[in-house]
């Protein structure tokens, strides 16, 4: 009786586990799918249940979270090479709009491209940037160096 009212409401037989209108029908339905596996449910039963289709195995549910699409793998560094360029190219139109490449950490229009030329200050100064992207940053007129803050006299 719960159950065919559950799925009245709602549609099917998937009782969540908790249930606050009736919270062990969720620990009932578990118990037939388990008696259903070992053969312990009487024909009777089945049509019964089968009659509200109900989901006799457990792994016929839906699965919240996976992902039924493949995902192809991604070269490593391919993938962190196109990531580079595209903040490079941001800062080129930063560059391009401001006139500098004087970018602060805490840019709020895009803070995801002031971290990364902090990043790149902090790559310089640890010698772990490549030459072929040092030369493109000097290029464009970035300062490698930690800008300090100007603070005006009072």
């Amino acid at each position: 009786k719960d159950l065919t009212a559950f799925k009245e409401v709602h549609g099917h037989c998937r009782v969540p586990v908790a249930y606050d209108p009736s919270p062990a029908l969720h620990k009932w339905v578990s118990a037939q799918q388990g008696k259903y596996k070992k053969g312990r449910l009487s024909d009777d039963q089945i049509d019964r249940l089968n009659g509200i289709e109900f989901p006799f195995i457990k792994d016929t549910l839906p699965k919240l979270g996976v992902l039924k699409t493949k995902i192809e793998p991604v070269d490593r560094e391919t993938y962190l090479e196109e990531l580079w360029d595209k903040s490079y190219q941001e800062l080129a139109a930063y560059k391009h709009h401001f006139g500098h490449c004087n970018i602060p950490i805490s840019y709020e229009a895009n803070p995801s491209l002031g971290a990364w030329a902090f990043s790149q200050r902090m790559a310089y100064k640890k010698n772990k940037l490549s030459q072929n992207r040092l030369d493109k940053l000097n290029e464009l007129g970035f300062p490698l160096e930690p800008q300090k803050k100007l603070v005006e006299a009072v």
